[in-house]
């Protein structure tokens, strides 16, 4: 398993509070990071798909910035 990386996301207050009851009222091991994890993943997975024949994207050339990216 690779090393777990902390991230700041902003999302929507009512998406924070569905997801954080859902843990708390499911528990059994399930945590926030877990649950985040596996839909980031599904999504990364998905555009990949998408947009890049199934692989992953090229390791990017700079660092992001808001919305889109450095030119």
């Amino acid at each position: 398993m690779s090393m777990k990386v902390p991230i700041a996301v902003r999302l929507d207050e009512e998406l924070v509070e569905r997801l954080r009851n859902a843990v708390w009222w499911i528990g059994r091991g399930l945590s926030i990071t877990d649950l985040t994890g596996t839909a980031l993943t599904r999504e990364v997975e998905k555009l990949e798909r998408q947009h890049n024949e199934g692989q992953p994207f090229p390791k990017r050339k700079g660092s992001l910035v808001g919305a889109g990216h450095e030119s």
